[in-house]
């Protein structure tokens, strides 16, 4: 089994250290540690690593700024966002951005060593927070059934989708689109059932997938 070449970007040392001594029991070889973006991108222009272990609150400049540099002149490294970051909005920046995972940092060792695993090996990882129903989208079969789908949409479903990757809140997107939340919520729910997820951010995921998002 290849050794995966890991870096680290998080501007808290303790947990930073902790993250290489645990990531080094799995078979992979940590070839530096970052404190904040900046540092990260700077390194990377010395050093080849396969995965980034990327944190999104850092000075000087963030995760989500410095997966989206990664992800433009760098495409062949994967970025897991390693964060304590639960919500949403930061979830979706962090995908839109080119993030092939995302863990929080209460994630057990074994989920952390699956994500590396996947997205080194295959491309991407998805966990319970994102949808594991979306895993499938590694099935050719399924991306067939995908774009079926997609291409079934009505414009005005492929608008709301469209609003739905932006960082605009329900009722804005209802007022944008010049509709009730309660319609608003309703075509959320249908698409939802469509796409086979749960959450917004399946949504999110499926247009990504399906070039949905512009």
């Amino acid at each position: 089994m290849d050794q995966i070449r890991i870096a680290i970007a998080d501007d808290h040392d303790l947990i930073r250290n902790g993250i290489a001594k645990l990531v080094e029991e799995y078979n992979c070889e940590v070839i530096f540690q970052a404190t904040n973006g900046q540092d990260l991108i700077d390194q990377l222009a010395n050093q080849s690593v396969d995965v980034v272990l990327m944190d999104i609150n850092m000075p000087e400049k963030d995760g989500i700024k410095a997966t989206q540099e990664i992800s433009d002149n760098y495409p062949n490294i994967k970025v897991v966002a390693l964060t304590a970051l639960e919500d949403e909005t930061n979830t979706i920046r962090m995908l839109r951005a080119g993030a092939r995972a995302y863990l929080l940092k209460s994630s057990s060792s074994e989920e952390l060593n699956r994500a590396i695993r996947d997205v080194f090996e295959r491309g991407y990882h998805f966990s319970e927070l994102v949808s594991g129903r979306l895993i499938q989208n590694l099935n050719k079969n399924h991306e067939s059934q995908e774009t079926s789908i997609a291409l079934e949409l009505s414009e005005r479903e492929i608008e709301f989708v469209q609003y739905l990757c932006t960082e605009m809140t329900n009722k804005e997107i209802a007022d944008k689109m010049h509709v009730s939340p309660r319609t608003s919520e309703g075509w959320r729910k249908s698409l939802c059932d469509k796409f086979g997820v749960s959450t917004r951010v399946g949504i999110v995921l499926f247009a990504f997938r399906n070039n949905l998002t512009s």
